[in-house]
């Protein structure tokens, strides 16, 4: 038995800021003014991070004036002045403001926590509605509810605010997989292929919600800049079931197996730790150096015991935790450049969601004829099998899936 995925469905925030505007707004939160010492670093940081633009909860728009003309005329034999304006909307972030001083570390984390609680199940709400609307299940059938966040903590949560919002059975099983990084979806995964395997007959709803914009942080320090540069908000759902004979279905993909790899002497190479100013991430540049080196060796053994090869592999769904990841991923196992495209466009396109984005990397597949999955506002279409579902968290640690 194995776990069936029916729909995915993704959701953002409705603002979306260019790069270049998130680069301006870094430049005054995280090292104090836009001409300090640090500018042309944080200039080349954001440039090279692989984005052009990101959604954002904390953005919001600004209508300000783009164009004032002015104008004398006569009004009752006197002269009066005209002032016609045109405006133009301009994304903002108030949420950061302007560093004061090097003892500045902006919204505390109690403040960032408030905002999560409800933002975040606002926009996880969004996912999991385009996925009930897009399937054949309804709320009441599910059985299983899997929420994954590594970007806030609330209690009662997602998961009961998705019950009462949705009207899930009161009855539904709850697991909430929180706090392990970019790799969450996948470990979602690993769970819903374990309730299918013990019960055939199991309907299974997974969203994942992060908005990590809630954790930018102050300061010139190079990897608080490169977090700031690549981070940002996204929802994923996933509804699935057992591949039991009333709803076996060839042509969706089934979740196979599993696989997970600790990378020896990593374990301070990526952390994610709770501050007192929001959640803190470290990346030391080893960490595409770390990937290089150990991602091959365990991948070809890994799928051996599948009875694969790399060459096998018809489709590739990886975590895009930055270009240099993404090309240490690409050398270590000689992939064409075509191989992870979607990963690099999901990059682009939305920046770094953690957990959610390799769902989003998924969706593209199916969208562009790699899936069969029943996406978003589209209709099953044929994949070459299997695909491979790769991602990195703190540890240093792979996670894997392989789906047929």
């Amino acid at each position: 038995m194995s776990f069936v995925i029916d729909t995915i469905a993704t959701a953002v925030p409705e603002i979306a800021m260019t790069q270049s505007q998130l680069a301006q707004h870094a430049a005054a939160f995280a090292n104090g003014v836009a001409k300090s010492n640090h500018a042309a670093r944080l200039e080349r940081i954001f440039t090279h991070a692989g984005v052009v633009k990101r959604h954002l909860i904390i953005a919001e728009n600004v209508l300000e004036p783009a164009q004032v003309v002015s104008a004398v005329i006569a009004v009752g034999g006197e002269s009066g002045a005209d002032v016609e304006f045109s405006a133009h909307i301009n994304p903002q972030i108030s949420f950061y403001p302007a560093r004061l001083n090097e003892n500045d570390y902006g919204p505390t984390t109690h403040s960032r926590m408030q905002r999560y609680k409800t933002e975040a199940l606002n926009l996880a709400s969004c996912a999991v509605k385009r996925a009930f609307d897009e399937s054949n299940v309804r709320p009441d059938d599910i059985t299983q509810l899997i929420t994954v966040s590594c970007t806030g903590f609330a209690a009662p949560g997602v998961d009961v605010g998705l019950i009462e919002r949705f009207g899930l059975l009161p009855t539904v099983q709850r697991t909430n997989i929180g706090f392990m990084g970019c790799h969450g979806a996948i470990n979602a995964l690993h769970v819903a292929n374990a309730f299918a395997s013990a019960e055939p007959k199991s309907r299974i709803l997974i969203c994942c919600v992060e908005l990590c914009s809630l954790h930018m942080q102050y300061g010139p320090e190079t990897d608080k800049l490169i977090a700031n540069a690549l981070f940002s908000d996204g929802a994923a759902a996933v509804i699935g079931h057992g591949n039991d004979s009333a709803r076996n279905q060839r042509s969706s993909w089934h979740v196979v197996a599993s696989g997970s790899c600790l990378i020896p002497d990593s374990r301070d190479d990526m952390t994610w730790s709770i501050g007192d100013h929001g959640y803190e991430m470290k990346l030391s540049p080893r960490v595409p150096h770390l990937i290089g080196k150990h991602l091959g060796p365990w991948l070809v053994d890994w799928l051996d015991a599948q009875g694969l090869s790399i060459d096998d592999i018809g489709a590739w769904a990886v975590h895009p935790g930055g270009p240099k990841v993404l090309d240490a991923v690409a050398d270590a196992l000689d992939l064409p450049d075509k191989s992870l495209q979607h990963s690099r466009a999901v990059l682009a396109e939305y920046g770094n969601m953690s957990s959610a984005t390799v769902l989003f990397i998924l969706d593209s597949l199916c969208k562009s004829r790699v899936g069969t999955i029943k996406c978003a506002n589209s209709s099953p279409i044929s994949h070459p099998s299997p695909c491979i579902m790769l991602a990195f968290g703190p540890g240093l640690v792979v996670e894997a899936a392989l789906l047929k």
